[in-house]
């Protein structure tokens, strides 16, 4: 045999492999998908698009991380469930997310309140998250790093169970007490479109302390307004029923 049909040998099995490899991966994400929708409902009669399962595929047969194949599994899932739920201009920004970056986004998770995240000066940084994270985070285009936006709240005499965030678990209300007009600022760090996509995906449960810290201060600095924190018990389009008892409330 020659030098030449040994390179072509060698060639071949290599394409084999990693054919073989491909395939694998697929049906790794393929089977923790059937895991992920177990025995949930679609919510629409449309399809998924032709487009979008072949971008889909195109994308995951090189993903062979656990980790990362759980993140694909779900957007799968999800697609399936709701077709148009995660754009392709979506599934091309996480096609660019590497493994240290998504474990950056699931650190960071637990401090998303819905589509923002507290900015109290110093308070990130005592549970380990720091600027330079955030700035991480802002060139993938997940979180807006201006640290001088803020989120305002207008409050009329004694206004009760104004809606200051909703998410998938939690509901955090404000009374106004006090019998003056009432506005209040919150500084945050804002989630961009595809940030609350990508952080929905984590589902992580919310930093209970760091959110009692944040509304604390928020309440030092805001006399008469009052915070409480409920548990969602169900999400049905605008509608919200949570718990009548207060996981928390700061006063």
């Amino acid at each position: 045999i020659t030098n030449t049909e040994q390179l072509i040998q060698r060639s071949n099995y290599r394409l084999q492999y990693q054919q073989a490899k491909k395939e694998q991966n697929i049906e790794s994400v393929i089977g923790k998908t059937i895991l992920e929708l177990g025995d949930k409902a679609t919510e629409s009669t449309e399809e998924v698009e032709e487009d979008w399962y072949t971008r889909f595929f195109n994308i995951v047969e090189d993903i062979s991380d656990d980790e990362m194949q759980t993140l694909w599994s779900k957007i799968l899932a999800g697609e399936v469930l709701k077709p148009r739920t995660y754009s392709l201009r979506l599934l091309e920004v996480l096609r660019n997310i590497s493994k240290e970056e998504l474990d950056l986004i699931i650190k960071i998770a637990p401090y998303v309140s819905a589509d923002f995240i507290f900015y109290y000066e110093g308070m990130l940084e005592k549970y380990n998250i720091t600027y330079s994270m955030i700035l991480s985070l802002d060139e993938l285009g997940i979180i807006n790093s201006d640290s001088f936006i803020q989120k305002e709240f207008s409050f009329v005499p004694n206004e009760n169970k104004k809606l200051i965030f909703l998410n998938d678990t939690l509901i955090c209300l404000a009374n106004n007490i006090s019998s003056e007009n009432k506005k209040i600022s919150i500084p945050i760090f804002k989630i961009t479109e595809i940030g609350l996509k990508i952080f929905k995906l984590a589902n992580i449960n919310n930093n209970m302390d760091f959110l009692k810290e944040s509304l604390r201060r928020l309440s030092d600095e805001n006399k008469g307004i009052t915070f409480s924190i409920y548990n969602i018990l169900n999400i049905e389009g605008s509608n919200v029923r949570f718990d009548t008892n207060p996981l928390f409330t700061i006063n």
